[in-house]
């Protein structure tokens, strides 16, 4: 992956009175710098590196490897691999990237934005990479093959704000498209190429804001604005190629909550499910007995909210809830603020804050959904963070008091 002559994208050629050659790569052309961005390099008169600056990411989060104990980190488009043991911002190397545009140039990612890297599943063993934009207007699933993430399915989801107009821009040059804001892509032949025949159709109601995925790839999504409804997309099976088979047929109405689901969370080990209850989380909805119809709502964690003050997207794992403060600042006054609280009582742990390794500093967080958690054996968590400022990606370690 570090071969300084080995290049993707290139986008600039230039060289100094010195002989002194400038390369300039933009890795993937993307919208929005959507794992673009920039690798510049150096090179001597006699073709050897002199010098090499990445900036790889801008408005992306990113998602631990279940499988790599928190040493193995994916984005949209990079593989990362995490050495904790060296200095902050010495102890990562990108290893793979994950996009093919000659194999598949129909792949969602050449034609625009898909900044958030959404979850990593491991389903029948095969690998499954979860990606959607800032706003989550569509959702794009991807299986591997070696190193290579290939396209195997696109819902469109938010339809409603500007995510009708969004939506009409996916795949806007292929006319075997259907029309309209609200439709899903099923590779039925796995040559992850989009055919008239592998569209469907479906009506869920507008404003989808909140999106979760679970063990066995099925799909969730939850209503926003005045609507509260969380729907159930079953994966059904998966083909020879490993693609899920989701079908219009099979979606489902699984609950109304009472609220708008901004931001939701299924913990299947403890089969408790999470959500916020507005686009400006008030309160943090906790219901045990999701997947029973015995579910119900029995805990709700009252947040820290104000005239400027914008708590807007949660995660969890089995003990924590973790609340994002969006934009310029949380309520320590400080951008990127995360809120931890403990789901078996309510009770606020305290707040993680960028540090003196970022000079204590982050810049906003800007999508629906930047914050991961990876719980490693030991009970350390891996926390990676969108960060909008430096153009990267925050990685904080925590040990609960507990542990």
């Amino acid at each position: 992956m570090d071969n300084p002559l080995k290049f993707a994208g290139i986008t600039g050629v230039g060289a100094d009175s010195e002989g002194t050659i400038y390369v300039a790569n933009s890795v993937v052309n993307a919208q929005e710098c959507a794992g673009g961005c920039s690798d510049l390099r150096a090179f001597n008169p006699d073709g050897s590196l002199r010098w090499r600056a990445k900036g790889l990411l801008f408005v992306n989060s990113a998602v631990v490897d279940p499988n790599s104990d928190g040493t193995i980190i994916y984005t949209s488009y990079y593989k990362f691999k995490m050495d904790y043991s060296k200095p902050a911002g010495q102890d990562w190397e990108v290893i793979a990237t994950s996009i093919n545009p000659f194999d598949y140039p129909d792949d969602p990612r050449l034609l625009h934005s898909t900044e958030e890297a959404f979850d990593i599943r491991y389903i029948n063993e095969n690998k499954y990479l979860y990606l959607s934009d800032m706003y989550t207007n569509a959702f794009f699933i991807y299986r591997f093959d070696g190193e290579i993430a290939v396209p195997c399915a696109v819902f469109t989801a938010a339809y409603g704000w500007n995510g009708d107009e969004y939506n009409r821009l996916i795949w806007h040059w292929n006319r075997n498209r259907p029309p309209g804001p609200r439709w899903m892509w099923v590779d039925r032949n796995g040559d992850a190429t989009a055919t008239s025949d592998e569209f469907e159709t479906f009506d869920i109601g507008r404003f989808v804001e909140a999106i979760d995925v679970d063990k066995e790839g099925n799909i969730y999504m939850g209503n926003g604005g005045n609507q509260s409804g969380v729907w159930k997309f079953p994966a059904n099976h998966y083909d020879s190629h490993g693609n899920p088979q989701y079908s219009a047929s099979s979606i489902t109405k699984i609950v109304d909550v009472g609220h708008s689901v901004a931001t939701m969370k299924w913990l299947e080990d403890t089969d408790l499910f999470i959500c916020g209850n507005n686009w400006k989380i008030s309160e943090i909805d906790i219901w045990e007995n999701w997947s029973k119809p015995s579910r119900k709502s029995v805990r709700k964690i009252k947040t820290i909210t104000g005239d400027n003050l914008h708590p807007e997207s949660i995660t969890a794992d089995n003990e924590y809830v973790y609340l994002s403060y969006m934009g310029v600042t949380g309520p320590n006054g400080t951008s990127g603020e995360i809120a931890v609280y403990r789901i078996a009582d309510g009770v606020f742990m305290g707040y993680i804050l960028p540090g003196p390794e970022v000079e204590n500093h982050s810049g906003w967080l800007d999508m629906n959904q930047p914050t991961k958690v990876f719980v490693r054996p030991n009970g350390e968590r891996i926390i990676t963070v969108e960060e909008d400022h430096a153009g990267k990606i925050l990685i904080y370690s925590w040990r609960p008091p507990d542990n």
